[in-house]
């Protein structure tokens, strides 16, 4: 594919994305019409325990699939092999761990706040489809076929839509809930019919089984609780504060804050969706590899910039014209603020595991983790839900000096 058509794709796989994540942000937003303020801080610490176990019951599968499968002479037969045993092992490993998952939350393991448990427990099963549903969806990167990618995730996502519409308002939290199990299964199905002629039926080898397994094993092991940590680490305040007694209505301000802030998230997270296999693909000519690399960070660090400003000075205009509490307001900077310093850093870790060194990416969380503990348990016990913020904030300063310096030296050493 040449640079003027993949230019083309990722535009056009950027605007989907934004399409696609902004429909599940106003979703969100959306929510508060259905239910109260301080539900809305219920759902928010809830959804963040999904995002864990999203990550946990992946495995780390999606990364080593996405690395190996990247490899140009890699022929179809083997990388349809390598997507059929990343779900085998998903469905084999994932499922035992999901119904853990589940007895904690029905046994009240995850906040003093029963409401929390009991919808932690119902919305759980949720991780094992994204874990199927990431995995095709890697093997369609593999492809590049991202047009197919972002029309099957804009499909389910209008479906979702209009299910979370008329199940929201009959049954509240949830209907909110059914209303994702629908998007999710919707999803699963058009995906596996995207890959239908990219997945071909082959006897399952054993040896080929256990070559996959032992190749990849590394780079999943190391992806898995690098990320685990990470995800942990940014919503461990959350998790704390799920333990506390909170003033409910002030986290419900906090959590509306959050909602509107992790729409930056997409920018984040499609750009490095889109460009790890373009990055493994060069990283065996280091020249290329650097160039390229230098290009897109410089790009999304002025993007993030533009619209860290754009977002604020947008919430200041509204709160003049509109009345709107300055909680909200003052959440939304600390919170933006975070998420720009955190744009410092975050390619650089798709880039060392781009360079194949995916252990790096785990020591940095291992090395901040016992630091973020202690200031968050103090942070959140001095200054309750500000505490949250405050910490968030930390969490990400630590980040930037570490994958700063891991980066650098890694980065040396390659060279």
């Amino acid at each position: 594919m040449n640079l003027v058509s993949r230019n083309i794709n990722l535009l056009l796989f950027l605007l989907s994305n934004f399409l696609i994540k902004g429909i599940g942000y106003i979703t969100q937003l959306l929510l508060i019409v259905f239910i109260s303020v301080e539900e809305i801080g219920y759902v928010r610490i809830s959804f963040n325990y999904l995002e864990v176990f999203n990550i946990l019951l992946g495995l780390g599968l999606v990364t080593a699939l996405l690395q190996v499968n990247s490899i140009s002479w890699i022929d179809e037969n083997e990388k349809s092999d390598n997507l059929l045993y990343a779900i085998t092992i998903t469905l084999v490993v994932s499922v035992p761990i999901l119904f853990v998952l589940i007895y904690m939350a029905s046994s009240g393991h995850y906040s003093s706040v029963e409401r929390v448990n009991n919808i932690i427990c119902y919305v759980s099963g949720v991780s094992l489809l994204t874990a199927i549903n990431s995995l095709l969806i890697a093997h369609l990167q593999s492809y590049d076929r991202f047009k197919t990618i972002s029309k099957i995730q804009l499909q389910s996502k209008i479906i979702g839509f209009i299910a979370f519409l008329i199940c929201s308002w009959n049954w509240g939290i949830d209907g909110f809930i059914i209303s994702i199990y629908i998007s999710m299964i919707v999803s699963l199905y058009l995906n596996f019919v995207g890959c239908s002629d990219i997945i071909y039926k082959r006897t399952i080898s054993f040896h080929r089984f256990k070559k996959f397994f032992v190749k990849n094993l590394s780079i999943s092991s190391y992806s898995l609780f690098s990320n685990l940590l990470g995800t942990t680490n940014k919503y461990l305040s959350m998790f704390i504060i799920g333990y506390y007694s909170f003033d409910e209505y002030i986290f419900g301000y906090f959590s509306i804050a959050l909602i509107i802030v992790l729409a930056l998230d997409i920018i984040t997270t499609t750009t490095q969706q889109f460009y790890l296999p373009k990055m493994v693909e060069k990283s065996k000519n280091m020249n290329e590899w650097t160039k390229f690399y230098l290009g897109i960070e410089y790009k999304f660090i002025v993007i993030s910039i533009a619209v860290f400003i754009f977002l604020n000075l947008f919430a200041y205009i509204c709160s003049l014209v509109v009345h709107i509490n300055d909680l909200i307001i003052r959440y939304i900077f600390l919170l933006s603020l975070s998420w720009l310093l955190s744009s410092f850093y975050s390619l650089k870790g798709i880039g060392l595991i781009s360079l194949g060194k995916v252990k790096s990416n785990f020591y940095a969380q291992l090395f901040i983790t016992p630091f973020y503990i202690i200031s968050s348990l103090y942070l959140v016990d001095l200054f309750e839900v500000d505490g949250v913020a405050y910490s968030r904030l930390l969490y990400v300063i630590l980040s930037l000096l570490v994958f700063m310096y891991i980066f650098k030296k890694n980065y040396v050493q390659k060279n």
